[in-house]
């Protein structure tokens, strides 16, 4: 249920949790219902009744009394959902709501504006409006303290229908089965007790058709026919008692079938006892032998299903895995007809007639035939299955315990990180930015509209079970370094100034050469070999003093003066070679990732620097199984860049030239004020439009333009960058054009839901086994690190694309490819595994001018919304 796992239970009358309604309590009933739909802890806001120890709970869901008007514990899990106790709500409609409400608080209310269900967003309730809607009809049932509770009970049995029945079994046997059930739910039996009981009275009806009078073919049908109905009686009372189980529906699917076969073979005896022909005996052999072999082959079926976890409880029907087209969808349909209970009005006519002949030739054929499109279907499906199989998911360690992150370097960018999570952990602030936390991805086919957020779809840790800690050159905490930054406000701060003060930087890695504009106050000492060594040993000391499970390294330090690779680089030999002889080769940032990585602990580099992007740290990270990324964070102008190249390239417009100017005023601003430093920065910059626009490809249009940038340190700007970029394109006929761009950004505002998003899939990456460079991931880089041999995709929404089909591959789901071809041309489309559906008539869409009614336009949101009911 979009990741909603915790709820409250607003009792407002305690003694109506008591009493019971349709087999169980309402209490129980409301516990079974939140946990059907994936709650694993309730609060129960009210009193708690005598005997609640013994009150049935489902298993798997956590239960606990607190008082009218309390706070929530605190470790209460936003969103979660809150529920009225006088309501009783279809599960569907609660998933729906769910799915539909993904920020913010929502309540959703009677025609009486009384609330029904809540979905609250995040904490601060007090400060953040309600957004109200409708209950959509029909789709909740209020229950009186002192009223009468046979509505409520309507309600109940109509929600037990099944959606799939044929026209005479909707018509009649449903009536008659739910008002049996009715009176079967405060009974002592069980739904198998009646599935046992229901096979009983059909297989005796089939022994009537043996006897040759006429008296015995009507007995037979009408006890056959009182098997139907009955039979309805077991998963009515299973759902309505939340009482289903594989086992049910494993003993319901083969006691039909066996009632079916003796049927089919009682038939044939009776008629060639009266007729003294044997033709009867080979119609009810063959139509009982194919029933045995379509339902055994529906059982493989289920099981296949079940073993990829696709499968209902036992088997409901066919639904195979791969969808059909054409003439198959047309058998399709057939099947599912002949699925259908009707056949049994068939059966009782026939037998006041004295026609039961008629019947069993029309059993003898319609059997086989149901059969062989069985069989025939599911090869077609097999066949396309085979053609390209789906990607099995991946097996990924669950993301339990705690998380710890690692930053070196605590300054602007980081702080404004730590706070913005511990406010986020609050309440007290959204994760703008961030695509783990706020976007969807969409699963499937368009028209599906499967598209669940990105962080209930994938196994990521939560932000509350983040634990910080870091390197710097300065002694200042978090509180401390984020107050100097001044990015996010002193009023902002104050809520998690505890938090952030409980932050304190341990000594970092330095070396002035690396780093010409700052003087470390704050700094380890040794050979770059013992510095690697104390760097491990904090990291240890971190994740045992915290009782953290796993933990990731995210550089977010200064940037340090340019280098270029050595043979020092070249293999994972020659670099521990170099650390213990302390070859000025190693920058600081190398030490920490060769630390980080000789742990097993995933690393990103959020700055030029040289760092984790030779083969020797690719050598040592695919050997310890480790995740590596980088590098610059892509925030405010390479941003914009890897957006608008693409564009131009797109349509094929000319590029003369690009000038792009910054001024910023922190600590990063004073770094790249240094002419090495800046250089680093440089070539992460300008190389983002040379690989865009593909000038060997295209040189008429971008083998000369002229780009230049410059950064200039302004202290009074402090992190509030701004950045200026005149673009000079030329278009049809030559004819020259200007794109300007005033981009008044915040740096580490748009850097801090970047280092969030890395650390949790940095952490995905190594619990699903990925190894080495996570190219993935260059969504987020300036310069993608890559394979040697390959050149990086700077292309923002290539890189965007790349990411999700990452995902969706990982789990196991369909890659998309945005052809669309399959919607129009399902024979050309480029997914065999899963084609879209033929394309449906087009239908014009009615308007004011076409006659739409005006009441059509003011339905209900959630009922132009399609929410079930």
């Amino acid at each position: 249920m979009s990741g909603v796992t915790d709820a409250v239970l607003w009792v407002h009358h305690a003694p109506l949790m008591t009493e019971r309604l349709g087999g169980m309590g309402i209490l129980e009933r409301q516990l079974f219902l939140l946990s059907s739909i994936g709650i694993k802890r309730v609060w129960i806001a009210g009193p708690e009744p005598a005997g609640a120890k013994e009150i049935r709970r489902p298993a798997g869901v956590e239960v606990a009394w607190i008082a009218h008007g309390a706070d929530l514990p605190v470790d209460c899990r936003h969103p979660y959902l809150g529920l009225s106790g006088d309501h009783l709500v279809r599960r569907e409609t609660l998933e729906a709501l769910a799915a539909e409400a993904r920020e913010g608080h929502v309540s959703y209310q009677d025609e009486e504006r009384r609330s029904v269900v809540q979905l609250i967003g995040s904490r601060g309730e007090r400060v953040v409006l309600f957004a109200k809607k409708p209950m959509p009809a029909g789709s909740f049932a209020r229950l009186e303290p002192h009223g009468s509770r046979s509505a409520a009970l309507r309600w109940l049995l109509e929600g037990a229908r099944k959606s799939h029945d044929g026209l005479m079994a909707r018509l009649f046997d449903r009536h008659l089965s739910l008002a049996a059930t009715r009176w079967l739910l405060d009974t002592r039996l069980k739904p198998n007790h009646m599935t046992l009981i229901s096979s009983a009275i059909g297989l005796w009806g089939a022994y009537q058709f043996t006897r040759p009078e006429h008296a015995g073919a009507v007995a037979g049908a009408t006890l056959v026919w009182l098997h139907s109905v009955l039979d309805g009686c077991d998963g009515e009372m299973a759902r309505l008692r939340y009482e289903e189980s594989r086992l049910g529906g494993i003993l319901d699917f083969w006691s039909d079938n066996v009632v079916h076969i003796a049927l089919f073979s009682a038939m044939g005896l009776g008629l060639s006892r009266r007729t003294g022909a044997a033709w009867p005996l080979v119609l009810g052999a063959l139509a009982a032998a194919t029933s045995l072999a379509a339902a055994a082959l529906a059982a493989r079926l289920a099981a296949a299903r079940r073993a990829t976890g696709t499968a209902e409880p036992f088997f409901n029907g066919l639904t195979l895995d791969a969808p059909l087209s054409g003439g198959a969808r047309i058998l399709q349909r057939v099947e599912d007809f002949l699925t259908q209970r009707d056949f049994i009005y068939l059966l009782v006519l026939a037998a006041l007639c004295r026609k039961e002949d008629l019947f069993l030739i029309a059993a003898g054929v319609g059997t086989p035939l149901f059969f062989l499109i069985l069989l025939y279907l599911t090869l077609q499906a097999g066949a396309r299955h085979d053609a390209a199989p789906k990607a099995a998911p991946r097996p990924i360690a669950p993301a339990s315990g705690r998380l710890g992150v690692l930053l070196p370097g605590m300054g602007a960018v980081s702080s404004t990180f730590i706070a913005g999570v511990e406010l986020l952990k609050k309440g007290l602030g959204r994760p703008i930015g961030s695509l783990t936390q706020l976007q969807a991805i969409r699963l499937g086919k368009r028209y599906e509209n499967h598209t669940p957020l990105i962080r209930d779809f994938v196994p990521l840790a939560e932000p509350a079970d983040l634990v910080f800690g870091g390197w710097d050159l300065f002694p200042d905490n978090a509180y401390e370094a984020a107050m100097k930054a001044g990015v996010l406000s002193p009023e902002q701060l104050a809520p998690v100034r505890r938090e952030l003060e409980a932050v304190v930087p341990m000594t970092a890695v330095f070396d002035q050469d690396y780093l010409q504009n700052l003087t470390a106050t704050y700094a380890k000492s040794g050979t770059r070999w013992e510095l690697a060594q104390q760097v491990m040993a904090d990291v240890k000391e971190f994740k045992r003093k915290n009782k953290l499970d796993r933990a990731v390294m995210i550089w977010c330090g200064s940037t340090e003066v340019s280098t270029e690779p050595t043979a020092t680089h070249q293999s994972l030999e020659a670099l521990e070679k170099g650390l213990k002889a302390d070859s000025k080769d190693i920058p600081p940032s190398m030490v920490y990732a060769y630390a980080a990585v000789k742990l097993g602990v995933p690393y990103a580099n959020g700055a030029p620097n040289l760092s984790g992007d030779v083969p020797a740290m690719v050598e040592l990270a695919e050997k310890t199984g480790t995740p590596i990324m980088g590098k610059d964070f892509k925030t405010g102008q390479t941003m914009m860049k890897t957006v608008i190249g693409p564009a131009l390239k797109a349509r094929m417009l000319g590029l003369n030239g690009w000038y792009s100017t910054n001024i910023l005023g922190n600590r990063d601003g004073e770094v790249l004020d240094d002419p090495g430093s800046f250089r680093s920065k440089e070539k992460t910059k300008t190389s983002v439009l040379d690989t865009i626009l593909e000038a060997k490809l295209y040189p008429d249009l971008y083998g000369k333009f002229a780009h230049k940038v410059r950064i200039d340190y302004y202290p009074p700007r402090g992190d509030a960058k701004e950045g200026w970029d005149n673009i000079d394109i030329f278009g049809w006929m030559n004819m020259p054009m200007q794109i300007k761009i005033n981009f008044l950004c915040r740096d580490s505002i748009l850097a801090a839901p970047l280092v969030l998003d890395l650390a949790l899939f940095m952490d995905f990456a190594k619990r699903a086994g990925l190894s080495g460079i996570q190219e993935w991931l260059s969504f987020y880089f300036k310069g993608p690190q890559c394979r040697p041999d390959l050149k990086p995709e700077h292309d923002l929404f290539i890189q965007h694309m790349k990411l999700k089909n990452t995902l969706r591959l990982l789990m196991g789901e369909e890659i998309i490819d945005h052809s669309g071809l399959d919607y129009y041309d399902p024979v050309k489309g480029a997914t065999p595994t899963s084609p879209a559906g033929a394309p449906k008539p087009y239908k014009k869409r009615e308007g004011p001018s076409t006659g739409a009614k005006a009441s059509d336009k003011a339905k209900p949101a959630a009922k132009r919304a399609n929410l079930p009911v």
